[in-house]
């Protein structure tokens, strides 16, 4: 009886262990298995979770980038004698998926045994499927692509569907080299314990390792990014104090009567540019692609054939140089389009010696790793550095087509599209030879992440990177659901970044809801954003066809139209747009950067918490900058200790801007009233 009762236990704890396990996703015959645990929620210390607890769960589904985030498709089935809700679904092995869990139809969570998350504002968990027969691992500790700021032990738990994981068939490789490990059989768990003299930045760890019955994992790859320092670097000034205008060149001017915006074209609005106040411009991709938006691209060192002639770029870029207006080109290395003369070489041809320059699944190069669901994207394998070297080559053309060495035939600067989903070991070498070759190049990195996520690219990597946490916080204080969140936001960049770091800040762009949508058509919240974009520091950057009012949400294509140019009469937004560039640049306290050295931004508090107030210093130059938040007018208003006699001289008010009134007055700071959805510029005696 004994012997029954402890041989009862001991499989109870073996199954235990095993639903342990296997909550994580992981593959099976039929797909990938993702679980849901009710004991795992009543234990756990995640108030999310908890409350959870409280609910009666009636369905669960996972919804993700593999089925355009649809809750209604996938849904779990409930095994009550585990209390486990799961589901198998059927993904590409190699492609990396984000999901979520839905409950009820209408609460989405993070999956709490996601193998990753990301680190923005979705929380999305974070899957790269493997196939069901060789051997696997789970529970990686660094995750793949973590950033952590001191050295630790790397572990993970070896597994196989088949059978048992041999130890001696287990071998380690850190950064190419072999490395010694532990490995406890009875728990499966493998351990390194890392170098104390691992250098800062990104590393491999490759594991090979078989079961039983043969079946081997040639290679499971992961890295994670040591950072324990803040870096140091030097960025280019110029783009400080610049205005930046993106622009698809299809649908911004047809010069030459086609019916497609071409070089011609935008040739002859850059007049219109100057006067707007813009001197910098970033255009979307202008290579030779399969696609109308150009993130496909054919023939990399070409123009798209409906832009013009190579002629038309070269007289374009020079008059841009005549007007001081830089340019910052849209590349797209991530992935190419299918019909890309190399790729097109190595499909379905394994004997092709350029085989290894992309990301084949399969031994008969007929599937690959592509970018999102778009299969017609398959993306570079940036392993191999022969991919590397082509790309620094393709970005070394672009700044010197005639090879002369003075730049004045190239672009001032690279917008790197998709940048998390190449290496950093790619980013830093490519800053250290282009910056020896042309220190004021701007590299501009698309990292649509968290903020803590965006660190390791500022080390070493990239200038400036889109500010989307700034975005989103601008979102929610405007729709009333954070009303601190800027001023979070802002001072902890400056906590985490490296002194320099430049970002790029916006309200809109060829991805998102045009500007006026966001504020769902409300003029005077994006009046005020727009008094925010143009007086916080960091680079203001303008969606074409957003200074004059254009609207649209995504999908992509609803905001990539064509700019309309017969709306500029008395358009209140473009004349805005004018006037806070003008200010900007009048006023260098509204540009000045800020960083852990450079103290150029203070928020105010005030009597009234709908009412962000903030400082903007520079030398001896101090302005102040009040928004109401509010639709009601705020009176008896107190800013406490900005200026020596209580006393501002408005440079701008919103309220007298509608009214076509001159602002410029003096007024009391102690007893401020201000009208309903106003923003006020101040000048202040130091």
């Amino acid at each position: 009886m004994k012997k029954s009762i402890l041989l009862f236990i001991l499989i109870s704890r073996i199954l235990f262990s095993q639903n342990q396990l296997i909550l994580s996703p992981h593959p099976t015959e039929k797909g990938t298995k993702f679980s849901f645990s009710l004991q795992q929620i009543k234990s756990s210390n995640k108030p999310e979770l908890k409350k959870l607890s409280e609910i009666k769960i009636n369905s669960i589904s996972v919804a993700g980038s593999f089925n355009q985030w649809r809750r209604n498709e996938n849904f779990m089935t409930y095994d009550s004698s585990n209390q486990i809700w799961f589901v198998e679904i059927p993904l590409k092995e190699g492609i990396e998926y984000h999901y979520k869990f839905v409950i009820n139809d209408t609460i989405w969570i993070t999956d709490p045994n996601a193998p990753n998350v990301t680190e923005d504002e979705w929380q999305n968990g974070i899957i790269i499927p493997i196939g069901y027969n060789k051997p696997y691992a789970i529970n990686v500790n660094p995750p793949f692509g973590k950033r952590i700021t001191k050295l630790q032990e790397f572990s993970c738990e070896l597994f196989s569907p088949q059978g048992k994981i041999v130890k001696s068939s287990i071998e380690c490789f850190l950064n190419d080299k072999k490395i010694k490990f532990t490995f406890d059989e009875r728990k499966n768990l493998l351990r390194i314990k890392l170098p104390k003299n691992l250098s800062e930045g990104e590393h491999k760890i490759l594991l090979k390792f078989s079961d039983d019955k043969g079946n081997r994992n040639e290679g499971f790859l992961t890295k994670f990014f040591l950072d324990r320092y803040k870096a140091k670097i030097k960025t280019p000034e110029f783009y400080e104090r610049a205005i930046v205008y993106e622009i698809f060149i299809r649908k911004f001017f047809d010069g030459n009567g086609d019916g497609v915006g071409d070089f011609i074209g935008l040739k002859s609005k850059l007049d219109y540019l100057k006067q707007l106040g813009v001197n910098a411009l970033w255009l979307m991709p202008f290579n030779e692609s399969s696609k109308e938006h150009g993130y496909n691209v054919i023939d990399y060192y070409s123009i798209e054939k409906d832009y013009g002639t190579f002629e038309d770029y070269l007289n374009f870029l020079k008059e841009c140089k005549l007007r001081n207006i830089r340019v910052i080109k849209d590349i797209v290395i991530n992935h190419c389009d299918t019909a890309f003369i190399y790729f097109r070489d190595a499909k379905n041809n394994p004997a092709s010696k350029y085989s290894n320059w992309f990301q084949f699944t399969d031994s008969s190069n007929s599937t690959w790793k592509h970018f999102g669901i778009e299969i017609d994207m398959p993306k570079f394998n940036f392993e191999n550095v022969d991919v590397q070297d082509y790309f620094i080559r393709f970005i070394k053309f672009w700044m010197d087509p005639n090879n002369d060495g003075n730049f004045e035939d190239g672009i001032d600067g690279i917008r790197c599209d998709a940048a998390k989903e190449i290496p950093h070991s790619f980013w830093n070498r490519l800053r250290k030879e282009i910056k020896k070759i042309r220190p004021d190049f701007l590299i501009l990195g698309e990292v649509w992440d968290g903020a803590n996520y965006l660190i390791p690219f500022f080390e070493d990597e990239f200038d400036m990177l889109f500010d989307y946490p700034l975005y989103y916080a601008m979102q929610r204080y405007f729709d009333g659901s954070d009303l601190n969140g800027i001023e979070r936001t802002m001072l902890h960049q400056t906590e985490i970044y490296p002194n320099n770091f430049q970002m790029m800040r916006f309200l809109s762009n060829h991805d998102n809801h045009r500007a006026l949508s966001l504020f769902n058509n409300d003029t005077l919240k994006y009046f005020q954003a727009l008094v925010m974009l143009f007086t916080l520091p960091g680079t203001p950057m303008i969606y074409y066809g957003d200074e004059i009012g254009l609207i649209g949400r995504t999908p992509p294509e609803n905001v990539r139209q064509k700019m309309m140019w017969d709306i500029f009469e008395n358009n209140l937004i473009y004349n805005l747009h004018r006037k806070l560039i003008e200010l900007r640049k009048n006023y260098k306290s509204l540009s000045e950067k800020f960083d852990s050295k450079v103290k150029s931004l203070k928020f105010i508090s005030t009597n009234n918490q709908k009412v962000k107030a903030y400082l903007r210093k520079k030398n001896n130059e101090i302005t102040l900058i009040m928004i109401n938040n509010s639709d009601d007018q705020v009176r008896n208003l107190f800013v406490n200790s900005v200026s020596k006699n209580n006393k501002g001289k408005v440079i701008f008010a919103l309220s007298d801007f509608l009214q076509g009134k001159n602002s410029e007055r003096e007024i009391d700071l102690k007893n401020l009233v201000l009208q309903p959805r106003e923003a006020l510029i101040l000048k202040l005696e130091n």
